[in-house]
C-alpha cells in the first residue's frame, strides 16, 4: 500500500458507513460511492405529508450492541427511545395481541392451544445448544444445525400448529420467505436474538441511523460503480465510465450486486455471493385518517392465513412520531408473487388493492377504504434479502473468514443478518485493514 492509503467503499448502507467511519477515525482516507441520493441502503426513511415511512429496516433491539455504541459515538443516541412491545398474531381472521414485556400474560393467549405451548417446550434443548453459538458476528457458527428446513424441523419437533402460527410467521416477518424454504438456523437464530431483547425506536425514522453516521464522511452520491477489480497491489473502480485507483476496497452492497461488480475475482467468497438468490417484495405504506383499534406494532400473519400478506406494521404504534397526532400509519409487506402480479399497475391502485387484500384477512378488525387513505407510498424491492435454504450456512462456514481478506473485502448482512450484522461486518473489514497497515 502507499504511504497514505486511500480506501474505496462501495455502498452507503450500514455496513459501508460503519467501515468508512472506523477507518476515518484511524486517519485512513476513504471515499464512499453510493448510487442513490442519500445514505441508508435498505435502512431508509422518507417523509410525506407529516408521515414518516420506514422503507426497509423497521426497528432496533437492545441486543444490537455495536449499533447502539456507534450511534452513541456519533452523538445520535438521543434519538433512541423504547419501542412498542406488543406484537400481533393473526389466527382465524382475528388479531391476537401479545405483550412481550408480560410473558406470563402472553403465555395465556388463545393464539396458541395449551398442547401447542407444551410441545413448544420440546425445543428447549435444541435452543440451548444453538444459543451458545448465536450472535450477530456471523451465522456461520450455526452451520452444524443447518441440516433441514425450518418446516421439517418444527413439524418433527413441535407439530403443525407451532409451525403455522409461530415458526412460519416469524420467518415471514424477518426473512420475507417462509418456513418451507428457510433453514432451521433462521428460526433458532431469530428466537435467540429477540427472546430477551427490548424493542428500540429511532426518532425521525430508521433512516436517521445512517444519516447520523454519514455526516462526517466523504460520500459521492449518484455514483454507480460499474466494476471493481484487483490491479496488482491496488484496486481499480470503474465509476461512470472512468477508472479510479485505490489501495483497497470494501464492497458493501447486496450479495448479487457484490458478485456482479467483482466478477473477475472468482474467489470462493465470490462464488458464494454469486449463488445467492434474491428475495423480492413490495411494501405499501398507507397514511390513514384514523388509527385502527389495536395496540400492536409488528403483526405476524401465517402463510395459512394469507399467502399474499407477509407481515404488516402499525407504525403509529411502533413509534409515535411516524404519523400526525391521532392519525394511523399502516405498512403492508406483500409477497414476491403478489408484487409480480400487480407491478404493471400504477401506485395508487396498488395501494388500494393492498389495503383490500389485508382487510379481507381481518374482516372483524380492519376495513380500510379509499376514503380512509390520506397518503401512500409504494416501494418495490428487487432485493430485500437472499434465500436461505438448508445448506446455506454450511456453505457460508467455508468462506466466512475470507470476506475480510485481501485488497477487495466484502461486508453486509449476508454474513449475518439485520443492521447489527451489517455494521459488525463493516467494522470487521476496517479492523482488518488497520491490522494490515499495522496502525
Amino acid at each position: 500500500m502507499t504511504a497514505h492509503p486511500h480506501v474505496a467503499i462501495v455502498g452507503a448502507g450500514p455496513a459501508g458507513l460503519a467501515c468508512a467511519y472506523k477507518l476515518q477515525q484511524r486517519g485512513i482516507s476513504t471515499a464512499v460511492f453510493e448510487q442513490g441520493e442519500a445514505p441508508g441502503g435498505r435502512t431508509r426513511s422518507i417523509h410525506q405529508q407529516g408521515y414518516t415511512f420506514d422503507l426497509g429496516a423497521a426497528t432496533l433491539a437492545s441486543s444490537y450492541h455495536q449499533t447502539l455504541a456507534l450511534l452513541k459515538e456519533v452523538g445520535a443516541d438521543h434519538l433512541l427511545s423504547p419501542g412498542c412491545s406488543t406484537i400481533g398474531l393473526v389466527r382465524d381472521g382475528t388479531l391476537h395481541e401479545l405483550d412481550l414485556k408480560q410473558p406470563a400474560k402472553a403465555a395465556l393467549s388463545p393464539a396458541l392451544s395449551l398442547s401447542a405451548k407444551l410441545r413448544l417446550l420440546g425445543l428447549a434443548p435444541e435452543l440451548a445448544r444453538a444459543w451458545r453459538l448465536s450472535g450477530f458476528d456471523g451465522m456461520a457458527r450455526l452451520a452444524k444445525f443447518d441440516s433441514e428446513s425450518c418446516q421439517q424441523f418444527v413439524s418433527r419437533r413441535c407439530g403443525k400448529e407451532i409451525l403455522d402460527y409461530l415458526a412460519d410467521p416469524l420467518i415471514r416477518l424477518n426473512m420475507f420467505t417462509s418456513a418451507k424454504v428457510s433453514s432451521r438456523v433462521d428460526l433458532l437464530w431469530l428466537m435467540r436474538i429477540f427472546s430477551s431483547a427490548d424493542i428500540i425506536q429511532v426518532e425521525g425514522g430508521m433512516g436517521a441511523i445512517c444519516q447520523a453516521i454519514a455526516k462526517s464522511l466523504n460520500i459521492q452520491y449518484h455514483s454507480a460503480v460499474e466494476s471493481v477489480r484487483q490491479d496488482g497491489n491496488q484496486v481499480t473502480l470503474t465509476v461512470a465510465g472512468s477508472q479510479q485507483r485505490f489501495d483497497a476496497c470494501v464492497v458493501a452492497v447486496p450479495a448479487p450486486q457484490a458478485a456482479a461488480l467483482t466478477q473477475q475475482t472468482h474467489s470462493p467468497q465470490w462464488q458464494w455471493l454469486q449463488s445467492r438468490e434474491p428475495v423480492t417484495s413490495v411494501s405499501v405504506h398507507l397514511g390513514l385518517a384514523q388509527q385502527p383499534d389495536s395496540r400492536a406494532g409488528f403483526c405476524l400473519i401465517p402463510s395459512c392465513e394469507s399467502e399474499d400478506v407477509v407481515a404488516f406494521i402499525y407504525d403509529h404504534n411502533k413509534a409515535a412520531d411516524r404519523a400526525p397526532a391521532n392519525k394511523g400509519l399502516l405498512c403492508i409487506h406483500l409477497s414476491a408473487d403478489w408484487a409480480s402480479r400487480h407491478r404493471h399497475l400504477s401506485d395508487e391502485p396498488v395501494a388500494h388493492l393492498a389495503a383490500r387484500t389485508l382487510s379481507a384477512r381481518l374482516p372483524s378488525h380492519l376495513n380500510v377504504s379509499p376514503e380512509d387513505i390520506e397518503t401512500f407510498h409504494v416501494h418495490y424491492w428487487d432485493y430485500v434479502d437472499h434465500h436461505r435454504p438448508a445448506g446455506t450456512y454450511q456453505a457460508l462456514a467455508q468462506v466466512a473468514d475470507h470476506f475480510s481478506e485481501g485488497p477487495i473485502k466484502f461486508a453486509g448482512e449476508f454474513i449475518s443478518a439485520g443492521i447489527e450484522g451489517a455494521i459488525i461486518s463493516g467494522q470487521r473489514c476496517a479492523e482488518q485493514f488497520i491490522r494490515d497497515l499495522a496502525i
